[in-house]
C-alpha cells in the first residue's frame, strides 16, 4: 500500500483507540478521490480474520467519532478488510500472523531459494526469526522483498 499523507496518519492515530476497543486492528486508512467524490476508506482486520458483522459494527461506531473529530470533508465512508492477498508490511500485520506459515520473497537467494514458505516465529525492527525446513533462521528485514499470507483451500 502507498504511503499515507500527514492528515491520514493523524486520523489513523485518532481512530486507533476506538478500533482497538472493538478488538480489531486498524490496518490502513486512505482518502481517495473517485469520480469527483472523496472516499474515506478504513481497512480493519484481526487475528483469524474479520467478519462482515464486525465491519458493520465498526463502521457504525467510527462514523460519529470521525464526525466529532471534525473530519467531514469526505463524501463517503467505507470500512472493509484489506483482503487476503495483500502484502503484510507493518508490525501489527506481523504480530497478527505470529506462529503462522507465510510466503516470504527475497531480493536475493536465501539457502538457495528466492521464496520460502516459513513460520514466523518472532520479529523485531531489524530481523525476522523464521522456522524453515525444521530449522530456525534469522534473516534481516532488509533481505525480504515481500511477505504474504498463504491461502489454502481444503
Amino acid at each position: 500500500m502507498k504511503k499515507r499523507s500527514a492528515s491520514e496518519d493523524e486520523l489513523l492515530k485518532e481512530l486507533e483507540p476506538t478500533v482497538e476497543s472493538l478488538g480489531l486492528d486498524l490496518v490502513d486508512l486512505r482518502f481517495e478521490r473517485e469520480q469527483n467524490k472523496l472516499f474515506l476508506r478504513i481497512y480493519l482486520d484481526k487475528r483469524g480474520g474479520i467478519s462482515i458483522d464486525e465491519l458493520e459494527a465498526a463502521s457504525l461506531k467510527l462514523d460519529p467519532v470521525i464526525e466529532s473529530l471534525g473530519h467531514t470533508k469526505h463524501d463517503y465512508l467505507t470500512v472493509s478488510s484489506p483482503g487476503l492477498d495483500r502484502p503484510l508490511v507493518s508490525d501489527s500485520d506481523f504480530k497478527r500472523h505470529l506462529g503462522e506459515e507465510l510466503a516470504f520473497k527475497f531480493y536475493q537467494k536465501q539457502a538457495g531459494e528466492k521464496e520460502w514458505e516459513a513460520e514466523l516465529v518472532d520479529f523485531d525492527q531489524e530481523n525476522f526469526k523464521l522456522r524453515y525446513q525444521d530449522k530456525e533462521e534469522v534473516l534481516p528485514r532488509t533481505a525480504v522483498a515481500q511477505v504474504k499470507q498463504i491461502i489454502r483451500f481444503n
